[in-house]
């Protein structure tokens, strides 16, 4: 009887589980992507990669209407592959949204690199997705601005920090790819 009702809770237990991780899609353009109506053309184009974050394109085209969407895909790792602690994220933003994220870390570059706040100071753009861009200043032994990508809350371990020093190269990855989304959603 014991062992029933271990194996009973073990497995409700999981059943519940599973039913709370399912995913939430904010994003306009993968949403658009899941309609039953119709069928699509979805291609990915690599962007480029730095400190273990991937930039993709993802292009998504209605066959029988024509209508094209378009958004940055984040992908982002920590973690060795042998390592307990790996993880893999995925966040998106949205064609109409790639701008607010060169502003921001454009802000945060000609704005707050140099400074010194006293407390734990953070400047973000946040996706329709919930994928967060932006970066923050940590407190401590070894105060410094990083930049933060936080990729996806669905996972447990969402953040990844980069070195402040390479945010120009992250400025220019985010504008290589709104100029390739601008080009494929030419009429």
């Amino acid at each position: 009887m014991r062992k029933l009702l271990l194996l009973l809770f073990t497995s409700l237990s999981l059943f519940a589980f599973s039913q709370s991780d399912s995913l939430d899609i904010k994003s306009n353009t993968l949403n658009f992507g899941s309609k039953n109506d119709s069928y699509f053309l979805k291609e990915s184009v690599i962007i480029g990669k730095h400190s273990d974050v991937e930039f993709v394109n993802f292009y998504i085209t209605n066959i029988l209407t024509g209508e094209k969407r378009a958004a940055l895909i984040i992908n982002s790792t920590t973690g060795g592959w042998t390592s307990p602690l790996h993880t893999e994220r995925t966040g998106a933003i949205d064609s109409d949204e790639i701008d607010f994220c060169i502003k921001c870390l454009n802000y945060g570059k000609d704005n707050l690199i140099n400074t010194k706040p006293d407390n734990y100071t953070e400047l973000v753009f946040t996706s329709r997705d919930l994928a967060t861009i932006g970066m923050y200043y940590e407190i401590g032994n070894f105060s410094k601005w990083n930049l933060i990508f936080r990729t996806g809350y669905y996972s447990r371990r969402p953040v990844k920090s980069i070195n402040i020093k390479n945010i120009d190269k992250i400025i220019e990855l985010f504008i290589l790819s709104k100029s390739g989304i601008d080009e494929f959603l030419k009429p």
